[in-house]
């Protein structure tokens, strides 16, 4: 009967100490995005320095960087008496703060191996 009671202990401490481990505290630089959250499937936005459960096996996580990044960039034209000018640029580019904007780059760059190069090159792309 003891060892009974000391094994259902035992469980229920792992038990317990696993679903602790299921708390996940976002990092100030980072928006967490949980998918398989809700039945409709819209994900769940965890805000910098935010924390939730996040059920095993059913919902899983993904980080989007909310550093600010700075790109340089240089534009060549010609001005309305066709003489040529040459512009050098720097312009700083983050993540919008909206639920809407979030999940738009969300949309855009999650998945890809550096998400903040990828946010860089696609604003210097645009």
């Amino acid at each position: 009967m003891l060892y009974a009671i000391i094994a259902v202990v035992v469980l229920a401490l792992l038990l317990g100490a696993y679903m602790l481990s299921r708390v996940v505290v976002v990092p100030s630089n980072l928006t967490g995005l949980v998918s398989g959250s809700t039945r409709n499937g819209e994900v769940k936005i965890i805000r910098p320095g935010g924390r939730d459960f996040v059920l095993p096996i059913i919902q899983s996580i993904q980080y989007l960087p909310f550093t600010q990044n700075t790109i340089g960039f240089q534009v060549t034209a010609e001005d309305q008496n066709k003489i040529n000018v040459s512009v050098s640029a720097v312009a700083a580019v983050k993540v919008g703060d909206s639920d809407q904007q979030v999940r738009a780059a969300a949309k855009r760059f999650l998945g890809k191996p550096n998400t903040d190069r990828a946010i860089a090159d696609s604003s210097r792309d645009a």
